[in-house]
């Protein structure tokens, strides 16, 4: 899958790789860009931890994702990174919030 540009409520996202459905996509991406803003208020800065750990509390919720009764999400929020893993399918997404300066790398392994 090739890089693709985006504009999600008005912030710029670049998804690098994606195995999820478009819905899928655009629901975690949206939410992840809502949490990213809220941290930014809350604190003043977007912060790594703070931030994986809110979407991987999202993700754990939201039924469209599985909820609670599926296997375990990873995600990784980082400025530069790289990594090899082991994922089920249709359940990985790695794209950049370029407004916030940040890489989100989002799976569900087990």
């Amino acid at each position: 899958m090739a890089e693709k540009q985006l504009v999600i409520n008005g912030t710029q996202i670049r998804v690098r790789y994606s195995e999820m459905t478009r819905e899928m996509e655009e629901k975690l991406i949206a939410q992840s860009i809502v949490l990213a803003e809220e941290d930014k208020r809350a604190s003043g800065v977007v912060d790594d931890k703070r931030l994986a750990t809110a979407i991987r509390e999202f993700l754990t919720k939201a039924e469209e994702f599985g909820g609670a009764e599926a296997t375990a999400w990873h995600v990784v929020v980082g400025l530069n990174f790289v990594c090899s893993l082991k994922h089920e399918s249709k359940s990985l997404l790695f794209f950049d919030i370029v407004d916030h300066h940040k890489s989100v790398l989002a799976f569900r392994s087990g």
